[in-house]
């Protein structure tokens, strides 16, 4: 009989999970199986039938709350998501024409990173942190650089990921390259410009130079 109470209640049990958002589900499923089973079995031991459905009592609201509760965070979290990759995507022109400016300065492409970390605004600036980290950690600069669109789910930067990809296949000038992609973009998000604003004592033409004026 307690077999299957037990086989019951788990069936049950997974079946509420379901009803979880996808990424919370993605997280937590098995962990939160596990330890409703351990309950189970703590509740058949302790006091039978009558303690598996008194537990039931208790984890069905619970349940009806933390459901509600998870739906209201997944619908705030993807608006915020939204919204930072709204920001980082109309600051991106801006971005490139400085990565630009720096790899035609001499400087390499990890001193680039650098360069948009000192001067970037947010939400630029910590993602570009992060990548940063990554790289220091030891990870592979092409690797993180490709893990930052995941981030912060922007389809522009996927596409400089596949420009980034042919220039390590074929060469020649990457800083070409990305002001050819940062005309095209500019066609749909436009510039906040705010990479004008910043000084690398190189003696820069802005107004001959900068790539989307």
């Amino acid at each position: 009989m307690n077999n299957r109470a037990m086989s019951w209640s788990s069936e049950v049990y997974a079946l509420l999970i379901k009803a979880y958002p996808e990424r919370f589900k993605g997280d937590y499923t098995q962990e939160m199986c596990w330890c409703f089973e351990d309950m189970c079995r703590d509740a058949l031991k302790k006091d039978g039938s009558f303690g598996l459905f008194s537990l039931w009592l208790r984890v069905l609201p619970d349940w009806g709350l933390s459901v509600i509760k998870e739906h209201l965070e997944e619908r705030g979290y993807r608006k915020a998501k939204q919204m930072e990759t709204t920001q980082f995507n109309n600051q991106l022109t801006s971005t490139l024409a400085l990565f630009s400016r720096a790899l035609r300065d001499g400087y390499n492409v990890k001193q680039a990173f650098e360069i948009i970390v000192e001067h970037a605004p947010e939400p630029t600036k910590s993602a570009f942190q992060n990548l940063l980290k990554k790289i220091e950690g030891g990870a592979n600069w092409f690797q993180a650089f490709g893990e930052l669109g995941d981030e912060v789910n922007s389809d522009y930067w996927n596409q400089l990921v596949e420009i980034m990809k042919k220039q390590l296949d074929e060469g020649g000038n990457l800083a070409e390259r990305l002001d050819n992609a940062n005309r095209e973009f500019y066609k749909e998000l436009g510039d906040e410009a705010w990479a004008k604003s910043v000084d690398l004592e190189d003696g820069y033409d802005m107004e001959e130079h900068y790539p989307l004026k």
